[in-house]
């Protein structure tokens, strides 16, 4: 081994080799709280981050008559498994040589600590050796082994999961959502890293092929898959009969696996088991379920000295060994739940939408998703309080379910600190070290945006910064009238459509996918003369195409960001505007009088409340007078309608009213010949019309009509599937979402049009008889005004209008 090399602070690189595989299992052994310190638990780390490492003696470790500021601590690298012509880890703090390292003295036992912190901009694992003098010249008194891996990132997958635990591999197939939906779908990424293990390095035999961000490959290990691996060759304890492997078992897995075993407090963690393994959870402690923002503590194979039997609040990580007390979380098993997995940046983004005339992708937003409890929450109050997106939380995946449900937690960490130099620690902190970055942008939940905790802390998975937000525009797509005041759809927005998190302990990152309303409605070419849009049919309203980059989460290095597989998301519709006539009840007599119900709702599924409907015929029928409410016999589709009269429009033969708090209106129309007569509903505030044929008499309910007449402009798109009309009935009926009245027919067409001053001259050409004709009043920017006037065919007419002031043009509609 060449060791001629010698760096600032006495650091030696060797150079390692690397051999075959092999695997560990559990440790499942009963035991008092250890000292993490009394081992050689590895520190991991991405590329480009600095490690504090950090090692306390307490004085009976000395011997006697030493003085502790006459001590001197040294930092050595004395191998490394990186490549050595690349670059080696480098110290950050003060000065070359001794002294160079931080001291102090612990408070609660007066023990002796130091710190160094070390960087790498290169993958490998390092071994570190920390020497104790007395003075420059003194004997050495103690000497320490630290094992750091720094790690290239390896992989990253993205997958559709609600569920808690790692997905099973990346979800390939188109996921479905509904336009409107108020709990976000959910995004789960998880990420790996590797180092090689070169040179000397394959006498451990436990390295196997990896791949390097440059394409090749090398021997090496994957984390956390390779913890246990690692350990079963490199773990290392003070004392000749102790069981060093043991030591790593530091975490518990993300499994709700119930049960405690070993030293766990027995009076409050139940049920027991057999096993030797701890479901590492809060048990039935009050006062940890009482404490709010995941402070509670945990179990663990020990019973802690903290007074219950718990972990010491509060329980945040990451695991360090200066403050086992509150990460050292043991659950009897060794496995790659116990690899402390450095915080990566998880940057999760919506491709945009490109601008095309035809392009509907690139909607919805994200939000945050809580890996616990939400902010002020507590087991006590679970379920209350939680803030509204996009930067809300659902929290519904590591907390079983209930609100005063002991064991409520039982995945820590929920919170970490990072870096982790921040947690406040007796008497410094150790890992992940990193101040504010002046010209590279750091850790992103430092500073720097208003989502940023200068303390540090970090909550599981919130939103550290946003990357990119999408602001909502007008389309030309009428959503409905008020009072008067055209309101319109919207594209997608307002809120963030790339977000930036951190991974946990586990490398595993989550956010939620929320549909939103906001679509590229003009792109769907449906616009009609009275500036509505009928999307009956329309399916998707919008995709989205989302992908996940793993990014080094201090500062760049030469390795590029991972970009993981895209996730695909196709947004439904739930709108209907729908007619349909039913008998008025079971006599011959009433067979003479359809009650023919409009119900109007939603892209979202939402009832459209006083919406003005007007109910028109071609001729033939009575409207008869309104009579409130109307309850349509022998169904259960429809509720008791409530008919709320509206003004009626400029024209024969016409009746308007309010839907009511179900999205739903009625009129009945008599006729005592028999004889088939078409009837529409015309929704005013959103310009769309549907109509349908009635048989006279009529002895059972004709077919619910919730697509445009034949005659229309089909939609771009063809549906996919039926779509549930909520009529606010105790039975939601499906229809096909596209059904049209085809027996429909619009015969005439309109030969001439002349407006001098307020009398418009105008010819129909069709059948004998009258037809309605649709004028529509427009301003430069909106339409002011509508007329229906029967109109007798195949002769020139004067009509004389009022047209409003600022009216600029017509528009002429023959209604069928």
């Amino acid at each position: 081994m060449d060791v001629g090399r010698r760096l600032k602070l006495g650091l030696l690189a060797l150079v390692a080799l690397i051999g075959a595989t092999m695997a560990l299992t559990t440790v499942a052994q009963a035991r008092t709280t250890p000292d993490p310190m009394l081992a050689n638990i590895p520190y991991l780390a991405w590329r480009g981050e600095a490690v504090r490492l950090v090692k306390c003696a307490p004085p009976s470790s000395f011997p006697a008559g030493y003085i502790p500021s006459a001590l001197d601590a040294g930092f050595t690298l004395v191998d490394w498994s990186g490549d050595p012509h690349l670059a080696t880890p480098q110290t950050v703090t003060a000065a070359p040589g001794f002294n160079a390292a931080i001291f102090d003295v612990r408070g609660f036992d007066g023990a002796y600590c130091w710190g160094m912190s070390f960087i790498s901009q290169k993958a490998g694992l390092a071994i570190i050796k920390m020497t104790v003098r007395d003075g420059t010249g003194g004997p050495t008194i103690l000497v320490h082994d630290f094992l750091v891996g720094w790690m290239n990132l390896n992989s990253l997958v993205l997958c559709n999961s609600p569920s808690p635990g790692p997905c099973t591999g990346p979800t390939t197939s188109v996921v479905n959502d509904v336009a409107g939906a108020a709990t976000p779908n959910i995004l789960e990424a998880n990420v790996t890293g590797n180092f090689p293990l070169l040179q000397n390095f394959n006498e451990w035999g436990i390295g196997h092929p990896i791949t390097l961000p440059d394409g090749t490959t090398a021997p090496g290990l994957v984390m956390p898959d390779d913890w246990a691996r690692l350990a079963s060759k490199a773990a290392s304890v003070r004392g000749p009969t102790s069981d060093p492997v043991s030591f790593w078992d530091i975490h518990d897995d993300t499994a709700a696996t119930e049960g405690h075993a070993q030293e766990s407090p027995a009076a409050i963690c139940t049920p027991r088991v057999t096993t030797g393994i701890d479901a590492v959870d809060q048990c039935s402690d009050t006062g940890s379920l009482a404490l709010a923002n995941e402070a509670g503590g945990f179990s663990a194979i020990w019973a802690f000295a903290s007074g219950n039997g718990l972990s010491f609040t509060p329980t945040y990580g990451p695991f360090d060994p200066t403050r086992s007390g509150n990460t050292y979380l043991s659950d009897g098993k060794l496995d790659a739940g116990d690899a402390p997995m450095p915080s990566a940046r998880i940057d999760f983004t919506i491709a945009p939408n490109s601008g095309a005339s035809t392009d509907i992708s690139g909607v919805g937003t994200f939000t945050k998703i809580d890996k616990g409890l939400c902010p002020g929450q507590s087991v006590l109050n679970d379920g209350s309080g939680e803030p509204a997106a996009p930067f809300g939380c659902t929290n519904t995946l590591y907390v079983r379910t209930g609100a005063t449900t002991p064991h409520h937690l039982y995945a820590p960490f929920y919170r970490e600190y990072l870096p982790a130099t921040l947690a406040p620690a007796d008497p410094f902190s150790s890992g992940i070290d990193g101040g504010f970055a002046n010209n590279f942008n750091g850790f992103l939940n430092l500073t720097g945006n208003a989502l940023a905790n200068p303390t540090g802390l970090y909550d599981y998975w919130d939103i550290a910064e946003v990357l990119r937000t999408a602001t909502a525009a007008a389309t030309n797509c009428l959503f409905r009238t008020v009072a008067g005041v055209p309101v319109f759809l919207t594209t997608p927005g307002t809120g963030p459509q790339s977000v930036a998190t951190y991974s946990d302990e586990h490398g595993e990152a989550r956010t939620g996918f929320l549909p939103g309303t906001g679509f590229f409605y003009n792109n769907f070419g449906i616009l009609n003369a009275n500036l509505g849009c009928d999307l009956a049919g329309i399916s998707p309203l919008g995709t989205a195409n989302i992908t996940a980059t793993a990014r080094y989460p201090y500062e760049p290095v030469t390795a590029q960001p991972l970009t993981s597989n895209t996730v695909a998301k196709s947004v439904a519709s739930l709108f209907v505007k729908l007619i349909q006539c039913f008998p008025k009840g079971p006599s011959a007599f009433d067979h003479q009088t359809a009650v023919c119900v409009a119900h109007a709702q939603s892209v979202t599924g939402a009832a459209i409340t006083g919406e003005r409907v007007c109910f028109f015929s071609g001729g033939e029928g009575m409207f008869l007078p309104a009579i409130t409410p109307i309850t349509i016999p022998n169904q259960t589709t429809w509720p008791a309608i409530a008919i709320l009269p509206a003004p009626g429009l400029n024209g024969p033969n016409n009746v308007c009213s309010f839907t009511d708090v179900n999205g739903n209106t009625a009129v009945e129309v008599f006729e005592s010949d028999a004889e088939t007569i078409n009837i529409a509903a015309f929704f005013v505030d959103e310009g769309l019309m549907r109509s349908v044929h009635v048989t006279f008499p009529i002895t059972a309910p004709t077919a619910a009509v919730t697509g445009p007449v034949a005659a229309s402009t089909n939609g771009p798109t063809a549906p996919l599937a039926p779509v549930t009309v909520n009529t606010g009935g105790t039975t939601p009926t499906t229809v096909d979402s596209s059904h049209v009245d085809t027996t429909v027919k619009i015969n005439y067409r309109v030969t001439l049009a002349k407006l001098s001053g307020n009398v418009l001259k105008l010819r129909l050409e069709g059948p004998a008889g009258n037809a309605n004709v649709l004028i529509s009043y427009l301003t430069k920017s909106k339409k002011v005004g509508t007329l229906i006037k029967a109109v007798p065919a195949n002769t020139v007419v004067k009509l004389r209008l009022q047209v409003p002031k600022g009216v600029q043009k017509l528009r002429l509609s023959v209604m069928p």
